[in-house]
């Protein structure tokens, strides 16, 4: 067995839940899925720094609002109306553009192209949303258990 770390961070109880998940997986995968860089000043205690090469994966990018809009775009297959997804968020719609760039730039840091990630159609019935079939099933990855 090689040389252990104890790391002790402060977290809110949802994110420190995700970080002990994604800790969890780790120790089924290979270890060196991990990039590790130890910073030792002389003058200070040895500090270890953990670059997590799976940082661009979007269910640890995600939170509470975002992954109830993720998981409502996979319910609904990927098209919806906005309406009906501040229902589900619990905002009035116009507010759902606030969330929907929020994912929009958590998108961007998972190194998909972002750009009209989401189509607007405005229809009689007001407006339509549909997402694109490779961030569909990146959402499905997200929310996979």
């Amino acid at each position: 067995m090689g040389q252990t770390v104890t790391i002790s961070v402060t977290l809110p109880v949802s994110k420190a839940e995700r970080l002990l998940s994604y800790v969890q997986e780790l120790e089924s995968d290979d270890p060196a899925s991990l990039d590790t860089t130890v910073v030792s000043p002389q003058d200070e205690p040895i500090q270890a720094i953990l670059e997590i090469k799976d940082h661009t994966k979007l269910a640890y990018l995600l939170d509470d609002q975002l992954r109830k809009l993720v998981s409502f775009a996979i319910e609904h297959n990927g098209t919806f109306y906005n309406k009906n997804l501040a229902e589900e968020l619990g905002i009035d719609t116009p507010l759902t553009s606030i969330y929907l760039g929020h994912l929009t730039r958590k998108l961007s840091k998972t190194g998909v192209n972002a750009l009209n990630w989401y189509t607007k159609q405005r229809t009689a019935n007001g407006t339509l949303l549909i997402v694109r079939e490779d961030v569909l099933e990146m959402f499905r990855e997200a929310v996979k258990k």
